[in-house]
């Protein structure tokens, strides 16, 4: 709490609204998030524009309320940003696959490759784009062609 209290209060742009946090609470869902709850509602209240998290997981244990949350804010103009990832909702964002890889040991935090133990998320618009959709679907539609597979 303390770092993230130093890193917003260092920052002359940003104006420090408070510190939302659910100590010891492992809850799969949102509904016992008494912190997490009054952050949103203060953001959709329209006192809060910028949410800063640790990390995706830490936000909301639950994919669909994650999701959900996420989809909630950015329609009331309200960016999360996950510094772990480094995803800010509201750039504008080519397409990313989240969970590749996953902490199977919170204890050593072995990262393992994701081979289906979780789930995995295509997110669209995820950031800026090296190329655009159009000019990948042609490389691959011509990876295939060389490889005589086009029909």
């Amino acid at each position: 709490m303390d770092y993230y209290t130093n890193y917003i209060t260092s920052r002359d742009d940003w104006i420090f609204v408070g510190m939302y946090s659910d100590e010891g609470i492992t809850a799969t869902n949102t509904k016992r998030r008494e912190g997490f709850n009054q952050m949103i509602e203060d953001a959709l209240a329209g006192k809060i524009d910028l949410i800063i998290t640790k990390s995706v997981s830490r936000f909301a244990r639950n994919t669909v309320d994650s999701l959900t949350t996420v989809r909630e804010l950015k329609e009331k103009g309200v960016e999360i940003y996950f510094e772990k990832e480094n995803i800010w909702t509201l750039d504008a964002k080519g397409d990313a696959l989240l969970q590749k890889t996953f902490t199977k040991d919170f204890l050593t935090h072995k990262l393992v490759v994701n081979n289906g133990e979780v789930p995995q998320y295509y997110v669209e618009g995820h950031h800026e784009g090296i190329v655009t959709a159009d000019q990948f679907d042609q490389v691959q539609a011509e990876i295939l062609r060389r490889k005589g597979m086009q029909k």
